[in-house]
């Protein structure tokens, strides 16, 4: 299952998402694709002229790969301008991810401050290396990506919904390549 298949199960199905073991390192999930999915989740229930404006993440225990997980989303408030969401993830009963957001709309300004040209970036083409293999370290599906997508996701995460995720290399190289 691939890292869209899997937003999709949760936009889908949302109480009962398994994730398969070729996302795991050892016992748990990765990190950065929970926070994903429970973002995913949050997401769809605000309005679309709300982009995400901040989240603080925490593992509070291993997501286990192979075991179905529900993925919760609390409506804290829905404001004028912001909407604070609670969203967990819930395997056998307990919480193993815990991630609270805000979501806004952005709002006129005298101030006008203008944003960085972007970086100037290779193409992704043939002349760059592949992101070693290393058993029990690296999901199998990473063995033939193009270690430069991960740059190139993170300039496209700062555009897209997704730019929360650029801190978490796993999650935003699993994005990139899905998109």
């Amino acid at each position: 299952m691939n890292f869209s298949q899997l937003l999709t199960a949760v936009r889908l199905q949302p109480q009962a998402v398994t994730i398969p073991a070729e996302w795991a390192q050892g016992r748990a999930c990765f990190g950065g694709l929970m926070a994903a999915l429970v973002y995913e989740a949050m997401h769809a229930k605000v309005a679309l002229d709300r982009p995400v404006r901040s989240l603080a993440i925490t593992f509070v225990g291993p997501a286990e790969p192979g075991v179905p997980i529900s993925f919760e989303v609390e409506l804290l408030r829905d404001g004028k301008a912001v909407s604070s969401l609670l969203g967990r993830a819930v395997q056998n009963g307990q919480v193993v991810t815990l991630v609270q957001g805000s979501f806004g709309a952005g709002r006129d300004s005298v101030v006008q401050v203008s944003g960085l040209a972007p970086v100037p970036m290779k193409s992704l083409g043939e002349s760059s290396p592949e992101l070693p293999f290393i058993k029990g370290v690296t999901p199998s599906s990473f063995a033939t990506w193009p270690c430069a997508g991960a740059l190139a996701a993170c300039r496209s995460a700062v555009a897209g919904h997704a730019r929360w995720a650029a801190g978490c290399a796993c999650a935003v190289r699993m994005w990139s390549r899905s998109r």
